[in-house]
């Protein structure tokens, strides 16, 4: 997921263009889905960033067939029923590496009531934790 991007026609074949023109450079045995879903996100994600240069693009496309698959997580400070806060489409190794960021995160939050949620890709809840709790874990 590629949270709010936005993209015009042109861009989207700039993009289309990129992950074709890696994906027809690929050897037939690594042409499996999970890399064309790789190499998209990765463009998807520069583009969304601002990299707009078809070359740089292809670059991107190519460099992650080899590259370790991220997740993005959303991370959100909630109040309630209500979003006071959020970081969106953090990419991260594993799981386990937004714990240092719900630390951080906790440090700056002063109403005692609150929690941090993290959700997956597909919305999903990973993590609900309280403020309280939240400050008790040190950053990585």
């Amino acid at each position: 997921m590629i949270a709010f991007a936005k993209f015009d026609s042109t861009m989207l074949n700039t993009l289309q263009d990129a992950v074709d023109h890696a994906w027809c450079n690929l050897p037939s045995e690594q042409r499996t889905n999970e890399i064309k879903d790789r190499m998209a996100k990765a463009v998807m994600r520069s583009a969304a960033w601002g990299e707009h240069d078809p070359n740089r693009l292809d670059a991107i496309a190519a460099a992650a067939v080899s590259a370790e698959p991220v997740e993005a997580y959303n991370i959100e400070v909630r109040q309630g029923e209500e979003t006071i806060s959020s970081l969106r489409s953090v990419e991260l190794p594993h799981l386990s590496a937004v714990w240092g960021l719900i630390a951080e995160l906790a440090k700056k939050i002063s109403s005692p009531d609150c929690r941090i949620r993290v959700t997956d890709q597909s919305g999903k809840t990973v993590i609900s934790v309280g403020i309280a709790t939240a400050r008790l874990f040190r950053p990585a």
